[in-house]
């Protein structure tokens, strides 16, 4: 009897124009609905990569990349990319080549059909990615389109038309605009489509996510402004949503889910709310994705922009609180498990006695210093960036270079009454609070009692969380980096991580692998053969070994770098200036 039902559902759910898909457990009569694939995708070329972004599925766990320089992609013969989420970037590609990308969705039923193809050619230089986030609200005869800059633009083009097959080659181009546009002498009661690209002087974007409106003689309110969500104080398990009044609504509806790129279509509703509104009963140490619409007798808003929360167990220690004492002692600097030649060969290196910050240096830390620091005589290149994303709780600040790392550290010294460390002279006279100084080691007063960035052999003594000779800062298993869980560091989730929902390494430090890189005081050497890589306290050379290595080095790996560079003798150089959204730092102070 369950079966004919269900059989008696599959025909009428078909004749109602409705897809069901699925199949019938044994025993049990449960329908388990087959996964839809990513229905928006989007491919932008880089430096000898792609990057690749798709909308969020009702069930998905997690999503496969399959990429080709063939078309159409076959998932049976191309490269897969499994277990990621949005965005991602594929690299060590080969420039010019055109590469043909679809993606799948996972989950408990299995995988998804594959979604459209779609492609790009990698190229160096290369245009901006395309923009994120875009939104549209509807008005009498028009359409307000807004979204997210893109890194590197100049200007943005909008196309619209009436078919959600809208792309660039058919769409009504109106070029040269800024966010927000209005996209005005629209016909009433038309539902139109848009999308948007950035470009700069090499090129054009890929087209964004497409976008939808409804002008109106009668149009609903437009999506709340200034949506926030936060952690409440007294209680991290649970979040608090705000927003501001939306002229016109009568009603407020919630929308979340497990992952970005939520909407009214994905996420779930929770309707007939007011600002503030506590949200409980999330899942734990996991991002929750949420927006806001407004509503009236005239209908429902589009979405607000997407905000995030990770409610957790406990809130993370305060700042003062946050540091870990590494014990001094003999380790083994590098690594003979695997074959990296610049991590290679492996010294017996001594580290006095030193302190570190259990946690990647957080947006909000960040920003309270900053705020003091630049009324208080300091410049910096950049004023960082809430995580990858802009958003989240508890996130790490991302976007900072070389220089504004050890001036930040330095401005956290002196507002905490502590010596600082860095000078930019040898007499340790002139406090460094401005413009790029690249310091040697003398210009630094390693026996200070403020904040500094950790050497090298710092680090990885810290990051090895006690363990001697092993991969990772969890212990040695698995040798195959490609099969290290992604439940054990974020290197596949596309995104920055609230610090600390990560399991911790023997020393209580939370991320040193994924997340986010981080600075370290050294200048890149090319093996440890140097002379500067002394057996007690190595801070490295005074200045770069060559002229095509003016690069400090970065370490633990992140969200857009394949898990290889989880291992803790990992090394990547970057020019001082460098920043990324996928680039923070941690401190350290000398002492016990």
């Amino acid at each position: 009897m369950a079966a004919l039902r269900y059989l008696v559902l599959m025909v009428v759910s078909l004749a109602l124009g409705l897809l069901v898909t699925g199949c019938l457990e044994s025993g049990g009569g449960k329908v388990v609905v087959v996964l839809d694939a990513p229905e928006q995708l989007t491919v932008d070329g880089g430096r000898a990569r792609i990057t690749v972004v798709w909308s969020a599925v009702n069930g998905a766990t997690s999503y496969n990349i399959y990429y080709s320089d063939q078309s159409p992609v076959n998932v049976a013969t191309a490269t897969k990319v499994a277990g990621v989420g949005s965005p991602q970037t594929i690299r060590n590609l080969v420039n010019g080549t055109r590469y043909y990308v679809v993606v799948t969705a996972t989950g408990p039923s299995g995988e998804s059909g594959p979604s459209k193809e779609i492609s790009a050619v990698p190229a160096d230089p290369a245009p901006p990615l395309a923009p994120q986030n875009v939104h549209a609200d509807a008005g009498s005869g028009q359409i307000t389109v807004t979204w997210d800059p893109s890194d590197g633009a100049t200007s943005y083009n909008l196309y619209f038309g009436v078919d959600n097959t809208l792309t660039q080659a058919n769409g009504t181009k109106v070029a040269g605009v800024t966010s927000p546009h209005v996209l005005a002498g629209l016909g009433d009661d038309t539902t139109y489509f848009v999308i948007v690209t950035a470009t700069n002087a090499v090129g054009e974007s890929g087209d964004s996510f497409y976008v939808s409106a409804r002008p109106s003689a009668a149009p609903p309110p437009i999506a709340p402004v200034g949506v926030q969500a936060a952690l409440d104080p007294l209680d991290p398990q649970k979040v608090v949503v705000s927003w501001g009044a939306s002229a016109g609504a009568t009603r407020y509806n919630i929308y979340h889910g497990n992952a970005p790129g939520i909407g009214k279509t994905t996420g779930t509703a929770v309707n007939n709310v007011t600002s503030p509104h506590v949200m409980t009963g999330l899942p734990l140490n996991a991002a929750s994705y949420i927006v806001v619409t407004a509503a009236n007798a005239a209908g429902e808003s589009g979405e607000s922009l997407q905000v995030s929360a990770t409610p957790r167990d406990a809130v993370i220690l305060p700042p003062n609180a946050r540091m870990v004492t590494i014990p001094g002692g003999n380790f083994l600097f590098g690594d003979s498990n695997d074959s990296i030649a610049y991590a290679k060969p492996v010294k017996d290196i001594h580290v006095s006695t030193f302190r570190i910050d259990r946690y990647e240096v957080t947006y909000d830390l960040w920003k309270s210093v900053y705020d003091w620091a630049v009324l208080n005589g300091y410049a910096f290149d950049n004023p960082g960036q809430k995580g990858s994303e802009r958003i989240g709780t508890d996130m790490p600040v991302t976007r900072v270079n070389w220089y504004d790392a050890v001036k930040w550290l330095n401005a956290r010294s002196e507002m905490e009454g502590l010596a600082p460390v860095y000078f930019t002279d040898s007499a340790h006279t002139v406090v460094y609070r401005s413009g790029q100084s690249d310091l040697a080691s003398d210009k630094a007063d390693w026996s200070a009692t403020g904040y500094r960035l950790p050497t090298e052999a710092e680090w990885e003594k810290a990051a090895r969380g006690g363990l001697v000779a092993k991969r990772y800062p969890w212990g040695d298993d698995p040798a195959d980096p490609n099969l290290i869980p992604n439940t054990q560091a974020n290197y596949t989730a596309g995104r920055t991580s609230s610090v600390g929902v990560y399991p911790a390494n023997g020393y209580g430090l939370y991320d040193m692998a994924g997340n986010v890189w981080e600075w370290t005081w050294n200048w890149w050497v090319n093996d440890y053969t140097h002379p500067s890589v002394v057996a007690i306290d190595p801070v490295g050379p005074d200045a770069p070994i060559a002229v095509d290595m003016g690069v400090r080095v970065r370490r633990g790996g992140g969200i857009a770098y394949g898990p290889t560079y989880l291992r803790n003798a990992e090394r990547v150089g970057r020019v001082p200036t460098y920043t990324a959204p996928y680039f923070g730092f941690r401190a350290v102070r000398s002492g016990p």
